[in-house]
């Protein structure tokens, strides 16, 4: 275990974190309030959990049940909810002490998940619906299937077809929900709740998907893809998208709450930011903390993070 306090680099709009000393991140996840990011790290049973607003104070988690692969929070943040092997834990305890190294959160397990359990070449994708008006809303996890899962009432509900699901994301009011289907080489969009088909279309000349990641517009008329070697912009309604293709397959993609910005990571040293209205690159961001494989946005567009493969985390102005 790590120190409670440990010195963070400051470059320009940027600030540095060391999250662990021997492993690479795998997750980057901010509090609704983006005042705390919630870290995970490859083959750790545990998390952190950085205060952004005090800067050096960290609280660590341990999880005897295994891995963490995903973090969620809930909109109002009042629940954070972690993926491990094929269930589900949450905590509703879930605002850190800023500056009290020595709150840790407890986390209760809450659900198993069939088909939920990661592999190397499957990831899990966890996220909440953008609901304002419940405290829980739904929960989407791909795998198997695409699985929705409300903690609140303990509901759930399996895309009607089994196959392998690579990302999720919700539409903009939470009623549409969208994944890759690895196997069909196809993207999809359904409603919610009755979950049914509303798009699908299949992802023509993206030769592999051994990577997947998926976000939806604002305007809820657009899916943004990443597959293969491939970032596609795809129109739901008609209308115009477009395709970058990538030197090397992106690993994860992160959407500015305002659309206008799509961030790239693909396991290089540089995050990459596309204008989502022509498929262009529009910035690119090399903080010096190694390969990259996992980038967010906070909720409300003002803050980045990535992580890198020494454990370090880059948090940076995203305005």
């Amino acid at each position: 275990m790590l120190a409670a306090n440990r010195r963070v680099r400051y470059h320009s709009h940027m600030r540095m974190f060391q999250a662990h000393d021997l492993n690479r991140v795998t997750c980057v996840r901010f509090s609704p309030d983006a005042q705390t990011l919630t870290v995970g790290v490859r083959r750790q049973t545990l998390a952190t959990h950085i205060d952004l607003v005090g800067g050096e104070s960290r609280v660590w988690d341990r999880f005897d049940e295994g891995v963490p692969t995903d973090f969620a929070y809930s909109v109002d943040g009042r629940v954070l909810v972690v993926t491990i092997f094929d269930g589900i834990s949450r905590s509703t305890d879930a605002y850190t002490r800023h500056g009290d190294s020595s709150h840790a959160t407890t986390f209760e397990y809450m659900a198993h998940l069939p088909g939920m359990a990661p592999r190397d070449d499957m990831p899990v994708s966890l996220v909440f619906a953008p609901t304002t008006h419940l405290s829980w809303g739904w929960l989407a996890c791909s795998g198997e299937s695409v699985h929705l899962w409300n903690p609140h009432t303990r509901e759930h509900i399996y895309s009607p077809e089994e196959g392998d699901y690579r990302g999720v994301a919700f539409g903009p009011d939470g009623t549409t929900v969208t994944s890759i289907e690895y196997h069909a080489h196809a993207v999809c969009v359904w409603n919610v709740k009755p979950f049914r088909v509303l798009f699908r279309t299949d992802l023509k000349g993206v030769d592999t998907f051994d990577n997947g990641s998926v976000a939806m517009m604002p305007d809820g008329e657009r899916v943004i893809v990443a597959a293969g070697n491939v970032l596609r912009c795809v129109p739901i309604n008609g209308g115009t998208g477009w395709d970058s293709v990538t030197k090397k397959p992106p690993q994860e993609i992160a959407l500015h709450p305002s659309g206008r910005t799509l961030l790239v990571v693909d396991g290089s040293k540089k995050v990459t930011a596309y204008d989502t209205d022509n498929g262009k690159v529009s910035a690119q961001y090399d903080w010096g903390i190694g390969k990259v494989g996992c980038v967010t946005y906070s909720l409300d567009g003002t803050l980045a993070a990535a992580g890198g493969e020494k454990g370090q985390v880059a948090v940076w102005d995203a305005e």
